[in-house]
Order: C-alpha cells, then structure tokens, then sequence
C-alpha cells in the first residue's frame, strides 16, 4: 500500500501591507475635516464681532420698558437689599406693586446687583448687556459644533456669525430690558450644549449641569417651557447613535424607532425640572393665568371676528416674522394695532400663509427620517415660537422682534445648511464649495452690521426711539401716541410763559388725534388729550378727554384724579369727592387720591374725615408734606397750636 503524505495545515495568513509612515499627522476621513489651528481663538472673533456690532450703545441712555424692571423698580433700587423680595414676589411688583404673570427673580438679581455696583448708570448697563450677547453667541457656536460635528467646522462658525449680525436682535441688545432675553438664551443653549457633552461622554455631572442651565433659563423667561420639546428633537437628529440593544433589531424595533424612543425619554428629567419651576412659581404669584379679556391695544388679535379669522391673521403674523428674517427692514419697537391688519382665510394673505408654512412644514417632517439639519432648523424655529405666536393662547403682545432671539438660531441654522448644501451639490453636507459660501455669507454680514450699527442710534432714548418709528409705524396707535408724548414732555418741561409751550402741546394733540382716528378705544390718548388741554387752559375739552377715557377705562386713576381736581377748583366738593373716592376704592393706597380727599374734605370743614384720609396719607409715606402742613391746619382750627405747631415744623423741614 503506497504511503499517504500527511496532510498540511492551514497556510498561515499573510499579514496585510502596512500603510508608509505619515509625515506628521494622521490621514482622516473626508467627513471630519481638520479644524483650522486658529479655531481656538474663534471666541475673541466672535468677541470683537460684539462690540463692532453694539459698541455704539454704550453711550444709550434708558428706554422704554426700562424704567419698569430698573430705574423705577424700588426692588431693584433696594440693591442687595432687595433681594429677598425680588425672590419672593413677580416680575413687575418692584414698579406695580402688585404680582403679575411673570416670575423671572434671576433677571432682576442680576439688575440688582449691577445697581449696587454701579449705581444708576446706563452705560455699565449696556457694556453687560453687550458682554452677554457675546456669551450668547458663543453658545450658539459651541451648540452647533456638537451638532453639525459630521460637517465642516465652517458651519458652526457661519451660524454664530450670522446670528450676532441680525439686525432683529437690536430690540434685545440695544434695550436694557432686553436683558431677560439674554440670560435666558444663554442659559437654553448653555442646557443643550450640556446635553450633547453627556450624551457624548456619558459623564451624569454633565446631566446634572444641563438640568440647572434648563432651570435657570425657566427662573429668566417662562418660554423656556420649548426646551422640553427641544430636547428629544435635538438628541433624534444630532445625538451619537446608541449601541443597539439585543433583539431589538428581531423584535421588530427598527433602529429609528429605537432611538426616536429613547429620545422621548430623555425628555423626563426636563419635564421635572419644569413642574418643580411651576410649583414654585404658582406658589408666589396670586394668578399664574390671564383673569380679564386682553384688550384690543395689548393685542390686535383681540379684535378678531372670529377664531377662524384669529388664526388666519396669526398665522399671516407668522409670515410676516420669517420676512423679518429675510429682510429685516423696516425694524419698529412695536407692532400692535393696526400695524399688522387682521386678515382672514378668504383674503389672499389667508391663503398664502397657509401655503408657505404648510411648506415648511411639509418639508420638516419628511427629513424627519433622513434627519436633515434643515428640518431640524425649521422645527427648532416653530417649536421655540410656538408659546409667544398667539396661536395658543394670546400673550400681551401683537408681534415683537424680541420674540425672534431664540427662533432665529433655527432659522439661521436651517439656511446655512441649504445654502451649502445648493451651492455644492449633493455632496455639500460633506464637502461643500466653502468659498462660494463664505463668500455670500460675507456680503450677508456686511449688510447685517450695517442695519444693525444704525438701527442702533434709534435705541438711544425714548425720543430718539418714538421718532424713528413715525414713518415705518405709522398705522399703529401706539406708536402715534408715543410720539404725542414726545412733544407733551417737552412742553411740560417749559415754563408757563414760555411761548413755545403751546406749540408742543398743540403738536402733541394732533399726534393723539391720529392714534384715536386708528383705535377710538386708546383711552391714554384720551387722557394725556386731557392733560394737553388742561395745560392750555381749555378745562372744558380736558374734561370732556378726561371722561372719554374713563368711559374706556373706568377705573383710570389719573382721569379720576384730574376730574376730581377740575371739580375742586370749581368748588364742587361735592362731585369732586365722589371722584377722589373712587380712587381709593380700587386702590386704597393711592396717595393723590388720599391727599386730595383729605384737602377736599378739609375746605367743606368735615375736618374728622380730613384727618384720617391725612393719615392715611402718612402711613403709606410719612414725609408728605402736605399733609403734614394739612394736619397743622385742621389742629390749629381745633385750637391745639401744640400740635399744630408739631405738624407744620415737621412739614415745613420737608423741600
């Protein structure tokens, strides 16, 4: 039998050729570009984008709102020492003295703290303001970079750019008030940021850190609420993908129903953190909703017909904030009645808002599963508007441009992408024709600061403000009655003889005119007609304004009181105390009100009821001086020198 070979083994494998040796750096894939050696000072860029952009208004003095949550706010003023109560009460009470729907205690602490530092001085006010909007695009950098990780390091950057350029933005920046906007972008963005690191690097401090960032934003503006929607969105599109979990894929769960679920539940932690803020919140304000119909002047949608012709005008409003995203000109501080007409479904605007955001909309959820940036963009934009749009429930606003500060990162996000992405083909996402794009952004930005820069000089005050807004608002009745008061306040600042005190006065009424020829029912142009008139020396016209108003707003302190007093030097004591008395009804603390009964009271010799409304006047402020030199008065007829001659030192110390 012939011998059989052995058989062998297996060949060993042979060891794949090694790749030559780089020369310094190591190759990567074409979809994770190098990052420019540069890209770690990008932060001083966006730095000195800031102060090219704002620097002009550092010299701004205090508009519009800012007497409300600064100047005149007695919570604020207290500094430190106010504190305690800016924690414990709203937003306004500092200046209304009664709770309102907000609660934003981080915003006002940090005013506080600035009044303690710098006094009353508008200028510290701005530079902070402007460092802030430098914090805020930062973020939006540093958001988009864990983002858009899988594009090109251009992105985030051209993002962050545009963002701090918009013109929209000037109301936020340019406005002391606008501070509550600022700390609430940072602190939303500063939570997403957070939320990607953990997502990335599974580290809970991370979690943990972006949970307080989400609270803070709440503790800054109530909108926040969005961010609970945000984040199961933004961990679906741009969240690492999870490992897959055995027998998911058997079971029938496809990998992005998987991650679509584990996105929702992401969402729990957020939803606690806002019940805890709720609670908090419902437990220091009295209403945590609207008791009385908004009035037509807060919002013009108040005035609609019908919930059909509501929606279609809200959805037009819609329409006309993506515009002021396209094109913002012209930029106006307000937007209410009747700067943007009602519309309705069978009107051409109806019908065209319906197209353009059923578009959009459309095409949002169609790169749901292909998790398009762009539909992310256009998500992100609706989903963060959606609570001050009007469609829901009517908030006390019309339109505002500060509404656009956290929708427009979505915005600005979304057309970054698709300009690349046109620009450069269907490989743009990965390798886009960078130039062409830096290129258009580039004249993009040029335009962008140059709106900016100048609609900025229109923030420096209130005149300067009301002025600028009288050809591109013309058709609201808001602004015609600020620009009424414009020329009111600079004859009230004139001496009587002064013949140039009319002239003020008689332009101020034209101005008053025309916001009633837009909406009859503006009851403080009624009145500040009254107190032109008044100030005229036409009592009889100023009475009749006066009335006008109180058949708008019966309840209206200053037309109760101006009516009182035209009654008083009539000497009708009589009616004019059925005005005074009115005051004190709805408001017991009202120090006209009070003073002026005990005056009135005093010349009809019911000097029992002087006294006590005299008093009254003193525990809500003991350094009245008139009634002080009141209570010497009605001691002195008493026959008590003693004490009269008590009151009337102590009133006569008094300027």
């Amino acid at each position: 039998m012939a011998k059989r070979k052995p058989t062998k083994g297996p060949k060993a494998l042979k060891k794949p050729p090694q790749p030559a040796p780089q020369s310094g750096r190591s190759r990567r894939k074409s979809n994770q570009p190098v990052s420019p050696w540069w890209i770690k000072y990008f932060p001083l860029v966006l730095l000195a984008l800031s102060l090219l952009l704002y620097g002009n208004t550092f010299n701004h003095e205090f508009a519009l709102d800012d007497d409300v949550v600064y100047l005149k706010n007695e919570h604020v003023q207290k500094g430190v020492d106010g504190l305690g109560d800016i924690l414990s009460h709203g937003f306004l009470h500092g200046f209304t003295k009664t709770e309102d729907l907000s609660y934003r205690p981080l915003v006002l602490v940090s005013f506080a703290l600035e009044r303690q530092a710098f006094n009353n001085n508008p200028k510290a006010l701005h530079i902070i303001n402007v460092l802030w909007y430098f914090l805020c695009g930062w973020m939006v950098w540093l958001t988009m970079r864990v983002m858009l990780r899988k594009h090109h390091p251009i992105y985030p950057i051209l993002i962050a750019v545009l963002f701090l350029a918009h013109p929209v933005h000037t109301e936020v920046v340019a406005n002391i008030k606008g501070r509550d906007d600022l700390l609430h972008f940072f602190f939303f963005m500063s939570s997403l940021w957070l939320l990607f690191r953990y997502l990335s690097e599974r580290k809970l401090t991370l979690l943990v850190w972006s949970l307080v960032c989400y609270f803070g934003a709440l503790l800054c503006k109530e909108v926040a609420v969005t961010f609970v929607a945000i984040v199961p969105l933004a961990a679906y599109f741009f969240a690492p993908a999870p490992r897959q979990l055995p027998g998911e894929e058997v079971q029938g769960a496809p990998v992005l129903q998987v991650e679509a679920v584990r996105a929702v539940k992401l969402m729990a932690p957020y939803v606690l953190v806002f019940v805890i803020y709720f609670v908090l919140r419902a437990s220091i304000l009295s209403d945590v909703t609207f008791e009385e119909p908004m009035s037509i002047l807060n919002n013009a949608l108040a005035a609609a017909q019908s919930e059909a012709d509501r929606i279609a005008s809200v959805l037009w409003m819609q329409v006309e904030y993506l515009r002021l995203m396209v094109f913002p000109h012209p930029l106006s501080w307000d937007y209410s009645f009747n700067q943007v007409p009602l519309t309705s479904f069978g009107e051409m605007r109806g019908v065209a808002a319906v197209l353009v955001l059923l578009a959009l909309g459309v095409f949002a959820l169609l790169g749901l599963r292909k998790k398009d940036p762009v539909a992310f963009g256009i998500l992100f934009y609706f989903i963060t508007m959606s609570v001050v749009s009007n469609l829901f429930i009517l908030i006390g606003a019309t339109m505002a441009e500060r509404f656009l500060f956290v929708p427009s990162v979505g915005f600005i996000m979304a057309i970054v992408v698709l300009g690349g992405r046109l620009l450069g083909g269907k490989q743009a996402v990965e390798r886009p024709q960078i130039k062409i794009l830096v290129g258009v952004v580039a004249v993009l930005l040029v335009l962008m600061a140059a709106k900016t820069i100048t609609r900025n000089a229109d923030w420096k005050n209130n005149d300067t403000l009301y002025l600028a807004s009288e050809t591109t608002s013309a058709n609201s009745s808001r602004v015609q009655d600020a620009l009424g008061a414009v020329y009111r306040l600079k004859g009230e600042k004139l001496p009587p003889n002064d013949p140039a005190r009319a002239g003020y006065f008689q332009k101020a009424i034209g101005y008053y005119d025309q916001s009633l020829k837009i909406l009859d029912s503006n009851f403080g142009s009624w009145y500040n007609i009254g107190v032109c008139y008044f100030a005229l020396g036409q009592v009889e016209k100023a009475e009749n304004a006066y009335n006008q108003t109180l058949a708008h707003s019966p309840n209206h302190q200053s037309a109760l009181n101006n009516l009182g007093v035209i009654h008083f030097n009539r000497r009708d004591y009589l009616q004019a105390r059925t005005y005074f008395l009115r005051i004190i009804e709805n408001n017991p603390v009202n120090l006209d009100g009070l003073l002026n009964l005990g005056a009135t009271s005093e010349n009809m010799g019911d000097y029992v009821n002087a006294e006590t409304y005299y008093k009254q006047a003193l525990e809500v402020n003991p350094n009245i001086k008139n009634a002080l030199l009141g209570m010497a008065r009605i001691y002195r007829a008493r026959g008590d020198n003693k004490t009269a001659d008590y009151y009337s030192q102590l009133g006569n110390s008094l300027p």
